[in-house]
């Protein structure tokens, strides 16, 4: 069994969504969601990448993969989780 996942994700701005996907084993899962949190929409797409990724991570955990690889189109999200940006809003955080 492979414990490595791939991972595809990308936001939207508005009423910030998500959209992405998890490949595990030579299974595709779809990886959706959306929200409408005034301060998390200020921030664009945003915060749909961030909780794309959050959304991602846990159904790799819930599948019980060990490592993962995340690939991304906002180079903010690598930025922020390594602390090479200041996070200025209080979800940059999660990442």
């Amino acid at each position: 069994m492979n414990s490595i996942a791939s991972i595809v994700c990308s936001g939207d701005s508005g009423v910030y969504g998500y959209g992405g996907f998890l490949v595990y084993n030579n299974e595709k899962y779809i990886i959706t969601g959306s929200g409408s949190d005034s301060e998390m929409a200020s921030m664009r797409n945003v915060a749909g990448e961030i909780l794309g990724s959050m959304a991602a991570v846990e159904k790799a955990i819930e599948l019980g993969v060990k490592s993962v690889d995340i690939y991304f189109d906002y180079m903010g999200i690598r930025a922020w989780a390594l602390g090479e940006w200041k996070r200025k809003e209080r979800y940059y955080s999660l990442l």
